[in-house]
């Protein structure tokens, strides 16, 4: 493989000397990386799983604003003597995740310093009492 670095002159229109041969993508250096694949969640292929998320908009709109900026965690009581985090409890409502919700969802004081701080205005509290309510 013939790398070129230092040209006095550079060219790169499509007669460019980095182009000619084999083409321009089997002159650059494999660092061992590839691009993935996306991914993507089709809602409605597993309308089931994602029912929980789609009552909990339906009971408080506010939960569409969340913006995920950690406000929430960082004022967190629970959060500083627990793993509880309101963005993970809320990230797992959106994927459908029940069976890991259920055990984390208790964790929360219901103390409101996350609703307070939020700067969205989500009503924190009223998720996770609904959250709560829907896991028992």
């Amino acid at each position: 493989m013939k790398m070129i670095y230092n040209q006095t002159k550079v060219n790169n229109g499509p007669n460019s000397p980095l182009l000619e041969g084999a083409g321009w993508a089997s002159s650059m250096i494999d660092f061992g990386y590839k691009k993935n694949d996306s991914f993507t969640l089709d809602l409605d292929s597993d309308a089931e799983r994602f029912q929980l998320y789609k009552q909990l908009l339906k009971t408080e709109p506010s939960a569409a604003y969340c913006i995920s900026c950690g406000t929430c965690a960082a004022t967190c009581s629970a959060g500083q003597f627990t793993d509880f985090n309101f963005r993970k409890i809320l990230l797992l409502c959106k994927r459908g995740d029940t069976q890991s919700l259920e055990p984390v969802i208790n964790r929360c004081m219901v103390c409101g310093k996350c609703q307070f701080a939020c700067p969205k205005g989500v009503n924190t509290r009223h998720i996770v009492l609904f959250l709560n309510k829907q896991a028992l």
